[in-house]
Parts: structure tokens; sequence; C-alpha cells
């Protein structure tokens, strides 16, 4: 952890001195701290609104409606409540395959896809499970367009799989 701090930090006898070094630690190269890093709040989905359990994600593959584009496969799936869970949460899974990118694009697209959902997660009603399946190429897309084309995209693929009765309000 310590390999990236310049090796004067390591060099500081005095307290003043290694306060230095642990600020230069907190704060990243261009001098942000950690916390100004992170996305705004109104586009963070929470952890308990992922998808993680296999059987989650089989079953919005098996039993949910789907539609596709070029870059993206999105399912939904209406949850009926019967696994013990009350959360009326409308949760989210991603599945990013490696033939997307590697590891930096895949999170990438990632964080983006999160970006998008969140942006028209409103208009999904409550209970309702949605995976979104990159396909390959979606990277360099996402290079040369903008995160409102994929915000269309995402909203476009979600009012197909959605019928009248499952659109929020």
């Amino acid at each position: 952890m310590r390999a990236w701090l310049p090796a004067v930090a390591g060099r500081f006898s005095s307290a003043a001195g290694r306060g230095v070094a642990s600020d230069f630690r907190r704060s990243g190269v261009d001098g942000r701290t950690r916390a100004q890093h992170q996305a705004p709040a109104h586009h963070h989905v929470t952890r308990r609104a992922r998808l993680s359990r296999s059987r989650d994600f089989d079953a919005a593959y098996r039993k949910g409606r789907s539609a596709a584009s070029r870059s993206l496969v999105v399912y939904t799936f209406h949850r009926d409540g019967d696994d013990g869970e009350q959360d009326d949460a409308v949760r989210l899974g991603l599945a990013v395959p490696r033939r997307v990118g590697d590891a930096v694009a895949r999170n990438r697209v990632k964080r983006k896809l999160r970006e998008a959902f969140a942006a028209c997660s409103s208009e999904t009603a409550a209970a309702h499970d949605v995976v979104i399946v990159a396909r390959p190429g979606l990277a360099e897309t996402l290079d040369r367009e903008s995160q409102e084309w994929l915000t269309a995209e995402l909203r476009e693929l979600l009012a197909r799989t959605l019928t009248a009765n499952d659109r929020a309000a």
C-alpha cells in the first residue's frame, strides 16, 4: 500500500512531517480526497437494491421478460415476495462479461450502467428485478456516445419489457 508514496514521505521523523505524509496518503495524486471522488448521492444504487444471488439472476433469465439492442439485453422480473423478502425496491443486477473489455473497462461500463439505471429507475414499479447484460462492444460505444445515449437506450429497453401495469405511475 505504501509503494506509491514518494520516498521522501518515509524520511520524516517529526510529527508534523508524518502528518504531511499521511495527508498525502489520504488524498489522491490530484489532491482530492476519496469523498470527492465518489459519485453524487442521487446516482447511488444501494447494495440492498442489487441482485447478488445466482438464483435471483436465474429467475430473471428464465421467468422474466427481455428486450435487446445491439449493445444491451435487459431482463425484468416481477417478484412475488414468496422467498420471504418483504422489500419492494427495484433491484438491479449487472452482467458484464470479459468480452466487453479488461477489468478497467468492465468497471467503467458497470458504473455508467448504474448511473443510467438510477436516472430511469423511477419509471419502474416496485418489486421488480432488472438484469442488464452488456454485450461485447459496449465499452467502445460508450467512448463515442454520451451518458444520455445510454440512459435513453436503457429507458427504451425497460419500456419494452414492462407491461402497462408494471410501470410506475
